[in-house]
């Protein structure tokens, strides 16, 4: 997948953007023929700044995600996960916006999933137009659970110190916390309307899905408190998370069995649910039950569900 990912990039880049870009690989001691791959494409595009970095032995997702950062030496810089692709004319979009008469700090990148024919899908942000965010609380309301997707913003590399943030290694939502560090710091952000990044999806695993999509987002949204995002935008955040990730992602592992290696442990996520959402009712009468529900039955009354909106709808 690094392929496509990093040719999504090189793809787009013209005599004129060529100069513009620079490629980080942070190989994290993988033994799946990245440095070989890596090789071929510096022979291909010899014009094209690639940096190539191979660690002695693996230190983590975590560790080895600050430390790109740390090895780029461009003015702005975008982490592009190896799940993820750059959509056709996304690079452009991108050059043209930082190019702006009043550059921003940060640029809200719209995503969409890739369906199972490898398409495009719909944007998670639905908007028309280009949109310039004020303040930090606007670009958190407007990313919403999305801060926890690696390729979700563009940002000046300076704002960002690493210093301190390796306390939160292990979470797997690590990123996120620099994420909102600089958003912070941020004094103009623009959400772009063009799809940016396409996802992947059904490549997440190898991790406890409670750990991190309930306990880990709690612990990441009471950061987001501590360092001055508004209480009502930060609650916000905690409902959206239901609603838009914990569900969602709950049904397709459930229902398809999906998302690689992702560990649930029903009655270990039944205890954190309550422990992080004791007052909420979606918590209680939607996610809890849908946790419990054999799959067989759960299709049978997804189905049915979706067969009933079919006939309202005619």
């Amino acid at each position: 997948m690094l392929k496509e990912s990093i040719g999504s990039v090189v793809d787009q880049l013209s005599p004129d953007t060529e100069a513009l870009v620079e490629i980080v690989v942070s190989d994290n001691a993988s033994p799946d023929g990245t440095q070989a791959e890596v090789a071929r494409m510096i022979e291909a595009y010899p014009g094209m700044a690639i940096t190539y970095h191979r660690r002695r032995e693996n230190i983590g997702a975590d560790g080895n995600v600050l430390g790109v950062v740390g090895l780029a030496t461009g003015r702005y810089c975008m982490i592009l996960s190896d799940d993820d692709i750059l959509c056709d004319g996304a690079l452009d979009t991108i050059i043209v916006a930082l190019r702006a008469s009043v550059p921003p700090d940060v640029l809200c990148c719209n995503m969409a999933p890739l369906d199972r024919s490898g398409e495009v899908d719909n944007p998670v942000h639905d908007i028309t137009g280009d949109t310039a965010l004020q303040g930090k609380d606007a670009v958190l309301d407007y990313l919403g659970v999305w801060v926890t997707f690696l390729s979700t913003i563009v940002f000046r590399r300076d704002l960002l110190s690493i210093e301190g943030f390796d306390k939160y290694y292990g979470t797997s939502l690590s990123p996120c916390y620099y994420f909102l560090a600089v958003i912070a710091k941020a004094q103009t952000s623009i959400a772009l309307a063009k799809v940016i990044v396409a996802i992947r999806a059904n490549n997440t695993g190898g991790y406890s899905f409670f750990d991190v999509f309930v306990t880990g987002f709690d612990k990441l949204v009471n950061y987001a408190a501590q360092i001055g995002y508004d209480a009502s935008v930060v609650g916000r955040l905690k409902d959206r998370n239901l609603t838009q990730l914990v569900l969602p992602l709950l049904l397709q592992v459930k229902r398809h069995g999906g998302y690689g290696a992702l560990r649930l442990g029903y009655f270990d996520g039944a205890r954190r649910l309550i422990a992080h959402y004791p007052a909420s009712r979606f918590m209680w009468l939607v996610v809890l039950p849908c946790l419990f529900t054999p799959a067989p039955i759960l299709n049978a009354l997804l189905g049915a569900r979706s067969a009933a909106k079919r006939l309202l709808h005619r």
